[in-house]
């Protein structure tokens, strides 16, 4: 006994009511042909006094199984002036059971077929549609979650080296890639790797890329993220200092403004990545991109707040010879 896309008290309920109406025997095939809800449960021979009728239902599994979704229904009238009919259920055109029934040609037995498969594909559709909402709730739960988890740790530390690391850190928890890279813009429009490691967290030495160079370079410019599935067909790709085959790069934007990007390489078992680590990347690189920012920002303050205590101590010292440069010896030595 198979596993039925619908539930079986579903089909048998809708069996008894439409069997009674039609006086016909029918059936729920599994893709396979086996018979995995049957009505009457011991069908009556009267139909058919030639054949088994279990025996009758089970032949038209290979029928159902040349159905299509463009063609889902077949039905014929044999030598005994008996016909038969077939109609397939599928999920994302994958035959995932058949109806099967058979009964005297007077032409009811193909209509009733297929009003059961528009209303079996109807609870199977709306069954589908649920479980795609309940993954989608989940998926927006984990986002969500990510958002609350890195926004706390990107928060505790306003400097730039635990955001890197913070950002790998919540990466690799959500994918597993072979390699981590983390981009940013230098002084010269080109990229340095201020963060690269492998999947065991163990370093890989800085590099950099020329401004608008590589596949990096490429989605700076665009400011879209890029998935390669095979790197060595890409013209721009250059390679860094670890092997990669397939490449996941996002940028980091904050205010219209990219900062660098995010690489990811090599997927574990050699599978490409996905649109929904895409949009997950994408969201950590707003919030890496964020925290950088604010980091700057935080390094500007700092300095602009020693720059003037030191304009200050200066001006302090410049009135009394005796103490000149008083002020800085003492900070010097602190």
């Amino acid at each position: 006994m198979t596993l039925l896309p619908i539930p079986r008290q579903d089909i048998e309920q809708l069996f008894m009511e439409a069997g009674r109406l039609g006086n016909v025997p029918l059936a729920f095939l599994s893709p396979t042909g086996e018979i995995e809800v049957q009505w009457p449960k011991i069908p009556s021979a009267a139909h058919h006094p030639q054949e088994d009728p279990t025996e009758c239902l089970r032949s038209l599994a290979p029928m159902a199984r040349a159905l299509t979704p463009d063609n889902p229904t077949l039905s014929w009238v044999c030598t005994h002036n008996v016909e038969f009919a077939t109609s397939g259920l599928f999920t994302q055109s994958v035959l995932v059971g058949s109806i099967a029934s058979y009964g005297d040609s007077s032409g009811q037995l193909l209509p009733l077929v297929r009003l059961l498969r528009l209303h079996l594909q109807g609870l199977l559709d709306l069954q589908q549609e649920m479980e795609n909402l309940s993954r989608e709730i989940v998926r927006n739960y984990e986002e969500l979650n990510l958002h609350y988890e890195l926004s706390a740790k990107l928060g505790a530390d306003p400097t730039p080296g635990p955001v890197y690391r913070n950002v790998a850190e919540q990466i690799r928890q959500l994918v597993s890639c072979d390699h981590i890279a983390i981009l940013v813009k230098d002084a010269a429009g080109g990229l340095t790797a201020v963060y690269a490691a492998r999947k065991n967290g163990e370093p890989i030495p800085s590099f950099t890329l020329p401004p608008g160079e590589g596949i990096s370079g490429e989605v700076v410019q665009t400011g879209a993220a890029k998935i390669v599935c095979d790197v060595s067909q890409h013209p721009r790709f250059i390679a860094p200092p670890y092997h990669v085959t397939s490449l996941l790069s996002v940028p980091m934007i904050t205010s219209g403004k990219v900062l660098g990007v995010i690489n990811l390489s090599d997927k574990e078992g050699g599978v490409e990545f996905s649109t929904n680590e895409l949009k997950l990347l994408e969201t950590i690189a707003r919030q890496a991109a964020i925290a950088l920012e604010n980091a700057r920002l935080f390094a500007e303050v700092r300095e602009l707040f020693l720059s003037t205590v030191k304009s200050l101590a200066s001006a302090i010292d410049a009135k009394d010879p005796y103490t000149h440069g008083h002020s800085l010896r003492v900070a010097y030595y602190s």
